[in-house]
């Protein structure tokens, strides 16, 4: 992780550094730069469950 911050903070693109560090994905890295409330699968979690769209019966 901190390799990623630290490689983001030199001026490295982000697909610099996946090709630097194949092991990693680049769902991997958006999950640790993004914060929690701007990832896709957490918007529509929060927005299913605001809405009334989402959840048990």
């Amino acid at each position: 992780m901190d390799s990623l911050f630290d490689h983001l903070e030199a001026g490295v693109s982000l697909d610099d550094f996946l090709d630097d560090f194949p092991s990693g994905t680049r769902d991997q890295a958006v999950a640790l730069i993004l914060p929690r409330e701007e990832l896709p699968v957490y918007r529509n979690t929060i927005h299913k469950t605001a809405t009334g769209c989402g959840g048990a019966s």
